[in-house]
């Protein structure tokens, strides 16, 4: 029965293409993309409580099968999925519902499909335990997100969706050619079974290679700084409830794959590494956050900053804090994101400084919620993943990530300062509840989960806190945060080729750095 989990999503995806030849009432369509969202939630809760739970479907030897599981790993990354695309599912409802104002925009019935094949690529990957049908999974995944980017009607959706096709194809080939590698070394897919494999014999030299590959492929793919170029345009180019799944469970996914990873092969090796590129991300992502107007260029360099915390927590092989900021990252994200459309969608501009709550106290109290559930402090859960990486780390190291919080407090700061503010009346456009619901949703989890889990009382999270707003306001009396950063590169066709040259290049050194560390 836990393949439904993957088959559900795929079938009513099936369904949808094969009835689009007709012309059906709108709500047809509707019932079946909801429905096809909302069934894996009767998988899930079929087996939850059965943790850790693990079955080979066909009932083939775990050598030549294919092992699907429900355990702590992975239980807490599904469960952020199913919240993040059940609300996103009532949102899309609403936002392609209104094709008169955008006559370009694709018909909802031709993206329901791609939306629950994203859904069904993503839980796919979640519930294997074989490193060949995670990497089919991820790119049914990568593949059905960037038609998605590329189905929008807003101007450089196309780009964008090029730009990401290529590093996508660049990171796939290191990806095939080292899980090539792990299989004829070790003889295996399975993970567990790799990793047993490996404790009988030492790590040679081609496991160390097909560890860096690997490694830095889902780095990639994750938007991770320096390879961050796929994300800010794919998100800020997307139609708004894709922007909030993409930036929720997209890189997710690899962060996952990563997890995965450090259970079957020798991840210490290249802890320090992975180090170094998350705080680079956490830095640059935080710095680019404070300058940008685009709202939804502003989320898109949070979410940059917050993958490198995650990564982080991984350099510093605290598995469970970067599964537990995973899950609040996705639905703190994803909310962000979706008031942001709504926002956008109701007053007509993207920039920051223009845009408004008005009188809208629900968005109003889901951006606070959903805002210090990112920053991390008590009772949210976040105050307790931080608190587990602190631990880990000592002296300069404690500081500095203490510091990039307090960088982290100041964007979000940044961000709730312009939409609180009082705007011209004509501006306080009304938000429906279809889009207005979701983003409640996940600030109620947010609260719940803290209260859940029993995160314990840390004076150092109202400290960061309270530097961070004193921070914000008196950087923003001077207007600091008005610093226009210049594009590197034109947005055209030679702009774009130059891009992708200069971040494969990018990518190819950072393979070959890896690579001379580890051997």
């Amino acid at each position: 029965m836990m393949p439904l989990f993957v088959a559900v999503p795929f079938f009513f995806a099936f369904l949808v293409l094969i009835l689009h030849l007709f012309d059906l009432d709108k709500n047809v369509y509707r019932v079946l993309f909801l429905t096809g969202i909302f069934l894996p939630w009767i998988v899930f809760l079929f087996y939850h409580g059965q943790e850790p739970y693990s079955m080979i479907v066909g009932g083939w030897e775990r050598f030549s099968g294919i092992e699907v599981a429900l355990d702590e790993k992975n239980t807490p990354f599904i469960l952020a999925q199913l919240i993040l695309f059940s609300g996103a599912a009532v949102y899309v409802v609403k936002y392609f519902d209104i094709d008169k104002e955008n006559p370009k925009r694709k018909p909802a019935k031709s993206i329901y499909p791609l939306i629950l094949i994203f859904h069904g690529g993503i839980l796919g990957t979640l519930i294997t335990r074989d490193i060949f049908n995670f990497f089919v999974y991820k790119e049914i995944a990568s593949i059905s997100s960037i038609v998605l980017i590329a189905f929008s009607v807003n101007k450089g959706s196309k780009i964008a969706s090029f730009r990401y096709l290529m590093i996508y194809f660049v990171s796939t080939f290191f990806f095939i050619f080292s899980m090539g590698l792990i299989y004829v070394k070790t003889g295996y897919l399975n993970f567990e079974l790799i990793a047993a494999e490996l404790t009988q014999n030492p790590v040679g030299t081609e496991i160390r290679v097909a560890l860096a590959m690997m490694a830095l492929s889902l780095i990639t793919k994750a938007g991770i700084f320096p390879m961050y170029v796929i994300v800010p345009e794919a998100y800020a180019k997307s139609d708004d409830p894709v922007s909030a799944m993409l930036s929720g469970m997209g890189g997710k996914i690899k962060i996952f794959g990563l997890i995965l990873i450090m259970g079957a092969l020798p991840f210490y090796l290249i802890s320090d590494m992975m180090m170094a590129i998350a705080l680079s991300s956490m830095i640059f992502g935080t710095l680019m956050a404070l300058t940008h107007e685009n709202i939804k260029k502003f989320l898109a360099y949070s979410s940059i900053s917050q993958m490198g915390y995650i990564l982080f927590a991984l350099s510093v092989l605290e598995t469970q804090a970067a599964i537990y900021h995973s899950f609040i990252h996705a639905l703190g994200i994803g909310g962000l994101f979706l008031i942001a459309g709504a926002l956008i969608t109701s007053q007509g501009t993207k920039k920051l400084s223009e845009l408004t709550f008005g009188k809208n106290p629900v968005l109003m109290f889901s951006s606070i919620v959903l805002s210090l559930s990112i920053i991390g402090i008590y009772p949210f859960l976040m105050s307790h993943t931080k608190g587990l990486v602190t631990g880990e780390i000592s002296g300069a190291l404690y500081y500095l990530f203490y510091a990039v919080s307090v960088g982290t407090v100041m964007y979000l700061a940044r961000f709730n300062y312009h939409l609180f503010r009082r705007k011209p009346e004509e501006k306080r456009a009304k938000v429906s509840w279809g889009k207005s619901l979701p983003p409640l949703i996940f600030s109620l989890v947010m609260i719940f989960s803290g209260v859940y889990v029993g995160v314990e009382f840390a004076l150092t999270d109202f400290l960061v806190l309270a530097v961070g707003l004193g921070l914000f306001l008196l950087l923003q009396k001077m207007k600091i945060f008005r610093v226009n950063i210049p594009e590197p590169f034109t947005h055209d066709r030679k702009g774009l080729a130059r891009e992708i040259n200069v971040y494969t290049g990018i990518y190819i050194v950072l393979n070959l750095a890896f690579l001379i560390a580890l051997l």
